[in-house]
């Protein structure tokens, strides 16, 4: 997330983290997505970032609405970016029974497991379903694209924008915090429900 700190002028911060002062977070819930697959894992960045934090938290959370269990094998941290990507799918595929889908928090990691995937001979999404986060461009012209949860930037900059106006004057309701909400984008990485599969 985005910070920034002054003493002298009114402050707003982006992302999940909540300051004394106005914060504005992504609603980072999947739970339009989540279904009935065995064996549903996730995969977040580093486990000390604010925003792989609060996607873990909404998996779990979207889980729990659908009546699913959470199995804490399942949830693997990675650092982040491309290298932890091929670290947690690694790590999940090494499972005596792998996932049949997995939840990662951002495209990067999305991609680097699709490219896991790929070498271990497995097939996405008729193996396996990935989805990813953030609607980048690499997910986009991934082979197949890659289902991704779509993070409205534009949205985000025009209402911090207008929060952070109305704070400079004074305005009330500035203070709340407020949540955008996300778009599931439905491209090609995700099957139907299937069994879990042993190794």
């Amino acid at each position: 997330s985005t910070r920034l700190r002054c003493t002298a002028s009114p402050v707003l911060a982006i992302g999940p983290d909540k300051l004394s002062i106005s914060a504005m977070r992504i609603g980072a819930w999947i739970g339009a997505w989540i279904g009935a697959w065995a064996g549903l894992a996730a995969s977040a960045g580093s486990a000390a970032a604010p925003h792989a934090l609060e996607r873990r938290n909404g998996f779990v959370a979207a889980m729990g609405r659908a009546g699913l269990p959470v199995e804490e094998h399942l949830m693997v941290s990675g650092d982040g970016g491309w290298e932890g990507g091929l670290q947690a799918m690694r790590q999940l595929l090494s499972l005596p029974q792998r996932p049949t889908a997995v939840f990662c928090a951002d495209d990067a990691l999305a991609c680097a497991a699709m490219n896991v995937c790929r070498e271990q001979g497995l097939r996405v999404p008729e193996d396996i379903s990935l989805i990813g986060a953030n609607d980048t461009q690499d997910g986009q012209r991934a082979c197949p694209p890659l289902t991704t949860v779509h993070v409205p930037r534009t949205d985000i900059g025009a209402t911090a924008a207008n929060l952070l106006i109305g704070l400079i004057r004074g305005q009330p309701g500035a203070e709340s915090d407020t949540v955008l909400p996300v778009e599931l984008r439905e491209r090609a990485t995700c099957a139907p429900l299937r069994a879990a599969v042993a190794a």
